[in-house]
């Protein structure tokens, strides 16, 4: 995470790492104040890709992560998340 941040890709600090009693990771951050874009228009998508081509360029190269399975939650609702996602949104 501190390698992301040095390479300017916008994320919390890290303040504690453990695991919980039931076996999960859990991760403490810092808080920054903040809202959700009230739409998503081209500014916000072209600030997203800037962030995104951040994060790809930490560690070029790289397959998999928490992002691989995004394409399959956006093109085939894989599991029906994109539905539940879309469902969780207030109407704009």
């Amino acid at each position: 995470m501190e390698a992301a941040r040095a390479r300017g890709w916008p994320a919390p600090e890290w303040l504690a790492t453990g695991q919980a009693p039931t076996g999960e990771a859990l991760v403490v951050q810092e808080f920054i104040d903040g809202r959700t874009p009230p739409r998503l228009d081209d500014f916000v998508v072209e600030q997203m890709i800037g962030i995104l081509g951040l994060q790809e360029a930490v560690f070029p190269g790289a397959t998999g992560g928490w992002g691989s399975g995004q394409p399959r939650v956006v093109f085939e609702d894989w599991d029906g998340l994109r539905d539940r996602v879309a469902c969780s949104e207030p109407a704009q």
